[in-house]
């Protein structure tokens, strides 16, 4: 009954240190300073934090399921992306050209690779930095 009780407490400490630990990462990624978004293998965006969403003006509902190719400039290279990250390429400072929901183009340096589970991609994972000003700045 003793090794029982252990095994059980032993469990609970357990969970509740993986629970605060999905919490801190939730809360990380939701406070990030710069946008961030993982999107399915095939584009979808699974999650964004609130300041890509501030970057784009969008709510959470009108970018959250989207595909992501529906906010580039150019969809092509969007495409091009996805299918060099679900190669295994890691993208460092790629720019890119987003719309956002008032019709302005917002500039922007993405960072971003695959999540895999053995051979499958899980997710990919992007970080973008807002480059608009210089951008504006040396046109």
């Amino acid at each position: 009954m003793i090794e029982s009780d252990r095994q059980n407490e032993l469990r609970r400490r357990t969970e509740e240190a993986i629970a605060q630990r999905e919490r801190e990462l939730a809360d990380f990624f939701e406070h990030a300073p710069v946008g961030v978004h993982w999107l399915e293998p095939d584009g979808r965006i699974l999650r964004a934090n609130q300041a890509e969403l501030d970057l784009l003006g969008y709510s959470r509902e009108e970018f959250v399921g989207r595909h992501i190719t529906e906010f580039h400039e150019d969809p092509t290279i969007g495409r091009m992306m996805l299918r060099r990250m679900r190669e295994g390429e890691a993208l460092e400072n790629f720019e890119v050209r987003l719309r956002a929901r008032d019709g302005s183009v917002r500039h922007v340096q993405v960072s971003a690779n695959a999540f895999r589970d053995a051979d499958r991609v899980v997710h990919t994972r992007c970080i973008l930095r807002d480059v608009t000003g210089p951008k504006a700045a040396s046109m």
